[in-house]
């Protein structure tokens, strides 16, 4: 139920991604994560962080991100236990600020009737 809605908010807001791969790769990099793992997860933290500014914007309510979650998806994907906390810990520390940025650009559009 929540993918889908999730799914449905990020294609209905019709915007580029808030947080750009490039730039969830430099935030990668800043923590000292190696290239290839900044490489390979780009893309993924983008659209992670991209999908509580989209809900923000659109009105919806946050999409829920539990750490424990996004670890799991992690050591699924062949991460380390720690390297998977840290980056768990990121997304959960960014996603609020996301939302509270698209509910903001949200009250300067104008929408029509």
């Amino acid at each position: 139920m929540v993918k889908s809605s999730v799914s449905r908010a990020y294609a209905k807001a019709g915007l580029p991604l808030w947080v750009t791969p490039c730039e969830a790769h430099h935030l990668l990099r800043i923590r000292n994560f190696a290239v290839n793992v900044a490489d390979e997860l780009a893309d993924w933290i983008a659209r992670r962080l991209s999908m509580n500014f989209a809900a923000g914007f659109l009105g919806l309510k946050a999409v829920p991100v539990r750490e424990t979650d996004v670890v799991r998806q992690l050591l699924k994907m062949g991460y380390c236990q720690a390297n998977a906390q840290e980056i768990g810990g990121l997304i959960c520390e960014l996603q609020p600020g996301l939302y509270q940025k698209g509910c903001q650009r949200r009250s300067m559009v104008d929408f029509p009737a």
